[in-house]
């Protein structure tokens, strides 16, 4: 919304679904996580304000959140077991120079945090942004 304020936003071009993942030891998996979530009992991280921090605020507040800057910084805390799971778009994710390092697993794909990507173009420019949403419908 803030950046609304700002820009206007193109139709979005791409759905970006999110990716819960922990380091390969733990003992957490597709088939355990969602009673480990539902109690509580795990504490997730992901990037500061971003809509994945907001989906674990929204769906998992008996879980404890745990922020990091950027995925490097999240990832770190995960090995470094200061925090058990990590929720990151799988574009963050997969673009990620460093991700074969952090020897992380993917353990459930959350379907109920897509984020929509589009194209910001200035409020100033509406004509731009006309031509942009032209190009998004032709592919």
């Amino acid at each position: 919304d803030e950046r609304k304020e700002i820009v206007d936003f193109s139709m979005p071009y791409f759905t970006d679904p999110s990716i819960l993942l922990a380091r390969k030891d733990l003992d957490i998996s597709s088939d355990n996580v969602g009673e480990k979530l539902t109690e509580g009992s795990v504490r997730l991280c992901a990037v500061e304000a971003s809509t994945s921090a907001d989906y674990i605020m929204d769906y998992y507040p008996q879980c404890e959140l745990v922020v990091g800057q950027d995925f490097e910084e999240c990832a770190n805390k995960i090995i470094l077991g200061q925090a058990d799971l990590l929720l990151i778009s799988t574009v963050e994710y997969n673009t990620s120079d460093s991700v074969a390092k952090y020897g992380l697993k993917t353990v459930l794909n959350i379907e109920g945090n897509k984020q929509e990507v589009a194209v910001a173009a200035p409020k100033s420019k509406p004509y731009l942004l006309a031509q942009i949403n032209k190009i998004i419908q032709a592919r």
